[in-house]
């Protein structure tokens, strides 16, 4: 996903958690870690039954970020883009499906 400002990738920090060697002290705030590889490992198995299952880790992964970063820094402002997308996109779909299931015009019946 790109800032649309500077065409800066946003998610690149979020795909994969930080090394637990190169960053011991994230795994000592954050209790329980999670990158978009394991989102996206959980949707390819099946783990995630409806969209608000997928939302509960977006937004797990983004509170992360922010517990973690200063309020300052280009992480948490990210973090905070990247569920604004999460919460448009939920909208859109959920709107999509609801304009599915609404009767549709159609001929109507007559009778003689």
């Amino acid at each position: 996903m790109k800032n649309l400002s500077n065409g800066r990738q946003i998610s690149t920090n979020f795909i994969n958690l930080p090394s637990k060697r190169e960053l011991p002290e994230y795994y000592h705030v954050i209790s329980q870690p999670i990158d978009f590889n394991r989102i996206r490992k959980n949707l390819k198995n099946r783990k995630y039954g409806t969209i608000d299952s997928i939302e509960s880790d977006i937004h797990l992964l983004c509170q992360n970020a922010q517990a973690f970063n200063r309020e300052d820094s280009e992480i948490y402002r990210d973090s905070k883009i990247l569920f604004g997308v999460w919460k448009t996109l939920k909208a859109s779909a959920v709107n999509e499906k609801v304009s599915e299931l609404e009767p549709q015009p159609g001929p109507s019946r007559t009778s003689k």
